[in-house]
């Protein structure tokens, strides 16, 4: 298996125009959070910060062989007054000469920012493809540009218009070069393989290689030259397989032309990323190729629109695909698939494997027994687990009492300040949260009791991930006194207390009332932090000179001897925190058992998978000591 390679994305723009928030906030949810993504389900992962730039020599990069570093930089006619704005383009093509693991891509919202972005490729927001994006995501991003102020007259602006297809070519960037690095390919550019019958869908491919060969940046593969069967195989076509995405152009009668099922079978062996084109007429000809774990998508027309999104649903497989491969490092022996197991890969182990890697989502029961049979009948020792699990593995034992603290806001002053976003926080949550949950760590929340934000996020975790197999969590929720027998709370007790809930939640109540809700509050703050074992930090809502409730939780946990992690990478109060106890007089404050560097590392990072391993590192040493 190749070296662990993660990617991450940094996304900056003039602090003067408007439309880079719009446009920071739209990266981080495509790539970091999936909401915007083809495939909402199967999302990207991929950690985002993004800001806008008053003081430029203050960015930083990371130089670690892990990543895959990919720097955006939104250009537009500003740049014409900022000198610091085109020295940082200069700057950044000359990082990405100097190390193929930083990619620099410059968007221009206009053709003069093209001007002044240096020699190098630009992704211009100006193109016919006005009619790219769905209906249902244009309402999400509608509500992005809604959110985020000041908008006004940009809505209207060819950047909104054509927002997929800027995306989508900022994917097919960061595939190529991903693909390079990690598969070792001859070229940067996306390799893509089209798997196709010329009996039935010789009209179909030609349009659609057409389309891939002038309206995108890939390299498209097609073989028109009859091979036949008793053969041996082509060397350079199944090299070509091995380094391409594989569009699969499904068509009647593929499933009874050998060489198309050689093709997927191989790809299927090499880890291949496949998307599936349905182009059928006649149904009964599915069999086989239709039952493919891939990603689906029906070819409704010979147009544009339609192109895009099959190309959009390649590239993000593409990266899914990868990231799930090469992101985590496992032993020689483990065989690691980007998509979940299935009878296939069974087949296609070889003997040096004795166990087998999947992301989610988990196995049914049905399909566990049916792969536990074939791994009998074909009488191989080969275990299977997810992802998930075989990360959370090393840290069963420890179970502590958790009070994640945070909040949410739409300050769009505060969004340029800290880099971040809402999205981006939440998402934060939800991923820290299926892990402690998976762990079977006990969760203390208090809230408003809003059936959205914070709660509802929660509640959906333990709804999803707590009746997992060996999972034993449970969620105490700390009801605020001022809600004491109010109508409002007996409302949210029956909305959540389902079937599914009912095991893991706990109301905790408390017969005191004070006079207001904030009294009642910090009663209840100061409750969990004596409960607590431990307090995890991020984002938070910042106002300037003013102690907020998350100042009162991190001062009520210290106060208490609580472990106490700050993770101070998206931004807000938090990293406000980071600066306050992060340093030579205060960390030993926060009682978490990691050294001054590790805290620091901690504070930075936006990689859910780091931010877990240094909390527990840290907490095994708390409880070593004790």
């Amino acid at each position: 298996m190749s070296s662990v390679l993660k990617i991450r994305i940094k996304v900056f723009w003039d602090k003067d125009n408007s439309l880079g928030e719009v446009f920071g906030e739209t990266v981080c949810r495509y790539f970091y959070t999936g909401d915007l993504s083809i495939q909402q389900d199967k999302g990207l992962t991929i950690p985002v910060e993004c800001r806008a730039l008053s003081k430029y020599n203050q960015i930083s990069y990371n130089k670690s062989n892990e990543y895959l570093s990919v720097c955006i930089l939104l250009a537009d006619h500003y740049m014409r007054y900022h000198d610091r704005e085109r020295n940082l383009a200069t700057q950044l093509i000359k990082k990405t000469k100097e190390s193929k693991k930083f990619l620099y891509i410059p968007v221009a919202l206009n053709d003069e920012g093209c001007k002044y972005i240096g020699n190098t490729e630009c992704i211009t927001t100006t193109s016919r493809d006005c009619d790219s994006i769905d209906s249902i995501r244009s309402k999400e991003f509608q509500k992005i540009a809604d959110e985020v102020k000041p908008i006004a007259e940009e809505t209207e602006h060819d950047f909104f218009k054509n927002i997929l297809m800027v995306l989508q070519r900022i994917m097919e960037r960061i595939a190529g070069r991903y693909f390079y690095l990690t598969k070792g390919t001859n070229s940067e550019r996306l390799g893509i393989f089209i798997c196709h019958t010329k009996s039935t869908g010789a009209k179909e491919v030609d349009a659609l290689n057409a389309y891939l060969s002038t309206r995108t940046t890939s390299d498209s593969f097609v073989d028109k030259n009859s091979i036949l069967l008793g053969e041996e195989l082509d060397e350079i076509i199944l090299n070509t397989i091995e380094y391409r995405g594989m569009i699969v152009l499904l068509t009647d009668n593929i499933s009874t032309r050998d060489w198309c099922i050689r093709e997927v079978n191989y790809a299927k062996q090499k880890g291949t990323p496949i998307i599936i084109v349905d182009a059928l007429q006649n149904r009964e000809n599915a069999f086989m190729m239709g039952s493919l774990n891939c990603p689906v998508i029906k070819l409704k027309s010979n147009t544009d629109k339609n192109y895009n999104l099959i190309m959009e649903l390649l590239v993000n497989e593409v990266l899914y695909n990868l990231q799930n491969m090469y992101s985590v490092s496992y032993p020689k022996n483990t065989k690691v698939l980007p998509r979940k197991i299935e009878l296939s890969d069974l087949f296609f182990l070889e003997d040096s494997y004795n166990k087998i890697i999947y992301p989610e989502p988990l196995l049914t029961r049905t399909e566990k027994s049916i792969i536990e049979l074939a791994v009998n009948k074909l009488k191989k020792k080969i275990s299977f687990e997810t992802n998930i699990s075989a990360y959370t593995k090393k840290f069963y034992g420890y179970q502590p009492k958790v009070f994640i603290s945070s909040s949410s806001h739409n300050d769009t002053k505060q969004r340029i300040t800290f880099g971040c976003c809402n999205a981006g926080i939440n998402y934060a949550i939800k991923q820290l949260t299926k892990y402690l949950i998976y762990m079977g760590c006990t969760i203390l929340n208090a809230g408003n009791l809003e059936e959205n934000g914070y709660n509802k996020i929660l509640l959906d975790q333990y709804e999803k991930y707590s009746k997992l197999e060996n999972t034993k969590a449970n969620y105490k929720f700390y009801v605020n006194p001022f809600y004491n027998g109010s109508q409002k709370l007996m409302e949210f007790k029956s909305h959540y207390c389902t079937k599914e809930l009912s095991s893991c939640i706990e109301f905790v109540e408390f017969k005191q009332k004070y006079k207001n809700f904030n009294m009642n509050l910090d009663f209840v703050r100061k409750k969990i932090s004596e409960d607590t074992d431990m307090q995890i930090v991020i984002g938070g809502m910042y106002k300037e000179n003013e102690i907020t409730g998350i100042d009162k939780e991190v001062e009520m946990c210290i106060n208490n001897h609580k472990s106490i992690f700050l993770l101070g990478g998206f931004g807000f109060k938090a990293k406000l925190l980071c600066k306050k106890y992060i340093n030579k007089e205060n960390y030993k404050k926060l009682n978490n058992g990691l050294s001054l560097r590790e805290n620091i590392i901690l504070a930075n990072s936006y990689e859910i998978k780091n931010i877990l391993y240094l909390i527990f590192k840290g907490w095994s040493k708390v409880l070593s000591s004790k």
